[in-house]
Parts: C-alpha cells; sequence; structure tokens
C-alpha cells in the first residue's frame, strides 16, 4: 500500500484525490490484507540480488508465499508470479 501512495503522489493526485482512492478501495483491501513476514523478507532479499527493486521483491515474495496473483503490468513480477491485469 505504501507504494501505491507513492505512485499516487508522485503521479500528480492532490490529497483529496489520494483520500477518495482509498476510501473507495477499503473495503476491498482491508478484506484482503496481508502483512508481510520474515521469510518473505528473507526471500525478498534473494529476490533483490536477482535485480528486482525493494518494493517489487517483497510484493513478489509475499505473493509466492501465499500462492497470490498479482495485479499488475511489471513484466519483472510476472518472471516469478503470476500476475494478472485487465
Amino acid at each position: 500500500m505504501i507504494e501505491f501512495d507513492l505512485v499516487m503522489r508522485n503521479n500528480g493526485y492532490t490529497e483529496s484525490e489520494i483520500s477518495a482512492t482509498w476510501n473507495a478501495l477499503a473495503a476491498f483491501i482491508e478484506q484482503r490484507l496481508a502483512a508481510t513476514t520474515i521469510s518473505a523478507h528473507v526471500t525478498a532479499s534473494e529476490m533483490r540480488a536477482k535485480g528486482l527493486t525493494y518494493f517489487d521483491s517483497l510484493l513478489t515474495a509475499l505473493a509466492k508465499e501465499m500462492q497470490a496473483t498479482v495485479i499488475t503490468r511489471d513484466a519483472e513480477i510476472s518472471k516469478y508470479v503470476d500476475t494478472e491485469w485487465e
């Protein structure tokens, strides 16, 4: 969620637009929120050694651990886990 917040800020979203976006996503996200684990951080560290960025490595490691699909267009992430983008 931190990375998404930073993406919105870096793309010029106003504070009211950011707030509206989080409010719109709250019910969906809060039901499916997953905290990172120590093992995900270990895996993420190994993935950074292969070239993934900090946030991408954490997201990918957690998705691997949970056997989850990542909703992204990021080709680097799709090398390691299932991804989807509609």
